[in-house]
Order: structure tokens, then C-alpha cells, then sequence
């Protein structure tokens, strides 16, 4: 049987029917990106791997909860998000909010929850901030969410996120600018109230 030219959505429901070689072909098609993703977030090849083959039995066992509000790539997406934070987040140190990066300057957010954990202390202050971080961007307006999930966790380039968002390059930056001054905005108010 040809399952070559067959739709995501269309593969994912054969894969839930029990069609195991639909599921292969999704994956295969989709592996590079989600793969690329998971770098990006996790910074090294091991870990990227890791979560990738997480994210993959994750959303297997989770086929029946696909409901077709998203396109699939963008629920497997979610899904390896969330596993490549949760390697993060084994990991990551809290630097100071006023450390450079999207939270107030110019380094990456991924570098900045990417970097080695010391103590189990600063890993609860770190699960505390990842907590943060994702609430503030699922609080962004959609066009700003959409550009800095394509560009800062999915680590699309400029020219294919705005490609991908049908919009040109430089209304893409400065959507890009204006999601992480909110995010900025939203992480302080965050850090403020809890002192």
C-alpha cells in the first residue's frame, strides 16, 4: 500500500486504527524538524535524541487524544516541547532575570534554560521559571506567540518563519521584538510579585 502522499491527519488516523507503518511514515516525515526543535532547546545531540524518542512513545500512546484542533506537526511539536524542557529543566540554572538574553536582552532563551544545573535548589527555581516562561508565552497574542515559537523554540530561520506565517521578513522582527518585550514585561511583574 501507497502512504506516501496521504495527509498528517489522515496518517495519524490509520496510525490509531492500528496501521503501526502510518505512524513510521509520519515520523519519518517529520523527524529533521522536530529533531532540529529538540537541538535547539536541549543543545546537545544525546539529550536531542532522548527527547525526540520520548516525544514520539509519548504521542503514540496519546493518539486517541489528538482532536484535530491543530494540525498533527503542531501537536507533535507541543509534545516535543514540552519533553525537551523537561530535559532542560533537569538542568537548567536560574541566572538572574537581568542576565542577558529574550527576558532582557539579546541572548537566546534557549541558552539561557539550556545552561548546566549546579545544586537541586537552583533546579526548583529553575522548574519555577520554566513554569513562568511557558505561561508568559502562552500568554502572547497569537501573531507574537506564533513568531517566537517558530523562531525561538522551533529555530526556524527568519526567512521560514515568515515564510510559514505568510507575513515579510521585517514584520516578523519586529513581532519578534515586541514578544520579547512582553515576555520581559510579564517575567518582571512575575519575579516582583513574588518578592
Amino acid at each position: 500500500m501507497q502512504i506516501e502522499g496521504i495527509s498528517d491527519t489522515e496518517l495519524l488516523n490509520r496510525a490509531r486504527d492500528g496501521e503501526t507503518a502510518c505512524w513510521g511514515t509520519l515520523v519519518t516525515r517529520h523527524h529533521h524538524r522536530l529533531y532540529r526543535m529538540a537541538h535547539r532547546i536541549v543543545r546537545n545531540e544525546a539529550d536531542a535524541e532522548d527527547t525526540i524518542q520520548n516525544a514520539y512513545l509519548h504521542s503514540f500512546r496519546r493518539l486517541d487524544q489528538f482532536e484535530g484542533r491543530s494540525a498533527v506537526i503542531t501537536w507533535l511539536t507541543s509534545i516535543a516541547v514540552n519533553e525537551a524542557f523537561t530535559c532542560v529543566r533537569r538542568r537548567v540554572p536560574l541566572d538572574s532575570l537581568d542576565a542577558p538574553g529574550p527576558v532582557t536582552g539579546d541572548r537566546n532563551l534557549v541558552e539561557f534554560l539550556a545552561a548546566p544545573v549546579r545544586d537541586p535548589e537552583q533546579q526548583a527555581i529553575s522548574r519555577e521559571l520554566e513554569t513562568g516562561i511557558r505561561t508568559a508565552v502562552a500568554a502572547l497574542p497569537e501573531e507574537y506567540g506564533a513568531v517566537f515559537r517558530l523562531r525561538e523554540i522551533e529555530g526556524l530561520t527568519a526567512e521560514e518563519a515568515a515564510e510559514r506565517l505568510g507575513i515579510t521578513k521585517n514584520c516578523l522582527k519586529t513581532r519578534l521584538f515586541r514578544a520579547r518585550r512582553l515576555l520581559r514585561t510579564h517575567l518582571r511583574k512575575g519575579r516582583d510579585g513574588r518578592m
